[in-house]
């Protein structure tokens, strides 16, 4: 079968079309607050770390004076007995030497740390974590 390939209108009835672009990093940072409002084990608690995106410089250098550092992962979650830190990416980025230094002391002090590159990947992570509940039904009663 082959991939999924969005075409153009205003281009020729002959075009083979393009394969879409990866979902923003901002709609997969969404769905995955989402996930966790729905769907947060009890005991558990979570927040976003909103320090990426393009900011002007005066509030880039507010956050900077008020303790923001570079690598912090996205998303924070206090458990049961433990401390996780997920980070999200788009493909083909890396992560930032910041990055990969904020997960190595992440990992060092004893916290959980994992990358995920898609909303399927990070709900493996986080039900591996035992953040997400099995089942979600019965939210709406």
């Amino acid at each position: 079968m082959s991939e999924a390939r969005q075409l153009d209108i205003f281009k020729s009835s002959r075009q083979k079309g393009v394969k879409p672009k990866p979902a923003l990093e901002r709609a997969t940072h969404i769905a995955i607050a989402d996930l966790m409002h729905w769907g947060l084990s009890r005991d558990w608690w979570f927040s976003h770390i909103p320090a990426g995106e393009k900011r002007s410089k005066n509030t880039a250098d507010l956050l900077k004076r008020m303790g923001t550092k570079p690598g912090m992962a996205d998303f924070m979650l206090l458990g049961p007995g433990m401390t996780c830190f997920l980070e999200l990416k788009r493909k083909p980025n890396k992560l930032t030497e910041a990055q990969k230094l904020f997960g190595v002391r992440a990992l060092g002090a004893g916290d959980h740390y994992a990358v995920a590159y898609s909303y399927a990947e990070a709900e493996v992570i986080l039900r591996g974590w035992g953040a997400i509940r099995t089942s979600i039904q019965g939210l709406a009663g």
